[in-house]
């Protein structure tokens, strides 16, 4: 079921595929980038932030 969601970094709408198929599950970030993500916002974030965020 997808659903749009809000991103909490910079306020852009996206769609959420949940986790049975959402497409961040295909992408590859790294262990210090997931850790700094996951400090600065508790749900989750656009492609662009995911991205672009450093």
């Amino acid at each position: 079921m997808t659903r749009n969601k809000r991103c909490e970094l910079c306020g852009n709408e996206f769609v959420c595929g949940g986790l049975s198929g959402c497409w961040c599950r295909n992408i590859s970030i790294s262990a210090e980038r997931r850790q700094i993500l996951s400090s600065i916002a508790e749900d989750c974030v656009c492609r662009n932030c995911i991205s672009d965020r450093k």
